[in-house]
């Protein structure tokens, strides 16, 4: 009796299975090999804020303790200094910003003993660089070895994909999307998690090999993503999440493929007009990458769409990600000025919202 009692839970078991949604399936298989491949990663979904911080719009001093990197206040975990070419040019031990796309206004030493100064004064906080950005197109002349020496040098934390290349995708709208970048990104992804985990002698560098067991989380490589990235699939169709855009689903297949060599993913949700759903976006990218994300702000005015963040409204954004399993915020930019609204006007509540303390500091613009 036993015996058919075990086969019928068996077969039951099977068909559910089998009969589960592909979506569902596909969200199992990722979790499996991101098991697999970095433990440390998927379990630390602490909640947390982060902004970029533009490098020309820097002052000059001679201090760097009176540097803005050097007084960012506690809170802000997550210091992305934008942006540096992909095909930049850097010998390691030069000190130099020449070559790089980096445009500060004080030398190299200053800006490394800033950032040293302010880790120092707050071991949380990560620096990381972000490549790429509108200004600069990805191609097949990314120097991986020179963004890992110039990060190494700089005292930095990691790297942030800035990914903004054009794109066009095909299949729009059924679980069979395909865009134009998906090998492009793919590739960028695995050759810098490649070149980072080599340089701290994880596994011997090959993407096959990487964590083999031990723990990373040395340094950090995080992706900047477009807003309407994960639509156009089947579930998140742009005829019902838009706005229709080129750059729809072009993040799909990549972080199916390759997520599992990211530690964290921050979406661009703004540009993207005012009918555009930063929460929708949120969830689309989760049903595909299940690491940190980060929903994104931007001080108006936005690039395009003619959007205008408000302080509330972004504090939504905050708190659904803390409700949804998401790790925070970011702001674009800590630089930025709207109507005497600035980063410390945004994330102050968010600040308080999520229990963190030195709400109250200012945030240099600077």
């Amino acid at each position: 009796m036993c015996f058919f009692i075990i086969i019928a839970i068996i077969i039951i078991v099977l068909y559910f299975t089998n009969n589960l949604p592909d979506t569902f399936k596909t969200s199992i298989d990722s979790s499996i090999d991101d098991i697999n491949y970095n433990l440390e990663t998927l379990y630390s979904k602490e909640i947390s804020i982060g902004g970029y911080f533009q490098s020309w719009t820097s002052i000059y001093t001679m201090k760097e303790e009176e540097f803005g990197l050097a007084n960012i206040p506690s809170y802000i975990t997550r210091i992305y200094i934008s942006f540096a070419n992909p095909n930049l040019i850097y010998v390691k031990g030069s000190n130099t910003f020449s070559n790089t796309g980096l445009d500060f206004s004080v030398n190299f030493s200053l800006v490394k003993n800033a950032i040293t100064f302010a880790k120092n004064k707050n071991p949380k906080q990560k620096f990381i660089l972000s490549v790429g950005g509108a200004t600069y197109p990805w191609t097949s002349n990314t120097r991986y070895q020179d963004i890992i020496d110039l990060i190494n040098d700089l005292n930095l934390d990691g790297i942030d994909i800035d990914y903004e290349n054009q794109t066009y995708c095909s299949n729009k709208n059924t679980d069979e999307i395909k865009c134009t970048n998906d090998d492009d990104i793919i590739l960028i992804i695995s050759n810098m998690r490649k070149f980072l985990d080599k340089e701290q002698k994880i596994g011997d560098g090959k993407v096959e090999d990487i964590n083999n067991g031990k723990k990373t989380g040395l340094k950090i490589l995080s992706v900047a993503t477009f807003s309407v990235g994960a639509y156009c699939t089947k579930q998140f169709p742009d005829y019902k999440f838009g706005p229709i855009s080129d750059y729809c689903g072009m993040w799909v297949n990549p972080l199916l493929k390759a997520g599992k060599y990211l530690d964290e993913l921050n979406i661009m949700s703004y540009d993207a007009g005012v009918n555009y759903s930063a929460l929708n976006a949120f969830d689309a990218f989760k049903n595909i990458f299940n690491r940190k994300i980060r929903i994104g702000l931007e001080i108006p005015p936005e690039a395009w769409g003619g959007d205008i963040l408000s302080v509330d409204r972004g504090v939504k954004y905050a708190e659904y990600s803390m409700k949804n399993n998401g790790a925070g915020i970011f702001i674009w930019s800590l630089n930025k000025v709207y109507n005497q609204l600035n980063a410390k006007a945004y994330l102050m509540p968010i600040c308080k919202l999520y229990g963190l303390s030195e709400c109250d500091l200012d945030i240099p613009m600077k």
